[in-house]
């Protein structure tokens, strides 16, 4: 995967809505990145050796579309996302519809 922030992301409709999802993951205290191998964006804590964190990705953010205009995001995460969280995400995501979905 690569862990290069949003390198290769040209071209998916995900890389759209950098911006947005960068104000959001600082609101969250964390960062974003693109995933090439699953072409989505990431908002992740990353590890901290000194507490012995893991890192963690809290949401996965996919937007599809056709004939380049993004239609649609898939916001998944491991757990139930908190109401606030979700409000924030469906504003940054605010051009296309937005659903939501638990993949422990």
């Amino acid at each position: 995967m690569s862990r290069n922030a949003w390198k290769d992301s040209g071209g998916s409709y995900v890389s759209e809505f950098r911006k947005e999802l960068d104000e959001v993951a600082k609101l969250l205290g964390a960062k974003t990145r693109f995933n090439l191998e699953q072409r989505c964006a990431e908002l992740y804590v990353p590890a901290c050796r000194w507490c012995k964190r893991a890192e963690e990705v809290l949401v996965q953010v996919n937007v599809t579309g056709e004939c380049s205009v993004a239609g649609g995001a898939k916001v998944t995460s491991p757990q139930p996302l908190l109401d606030s969280t979700k409000k924030l995400l469906k504003k940054a995501l605010s051009r296309v519809n937005v659903r939501f979905e638990v993949q422990p």
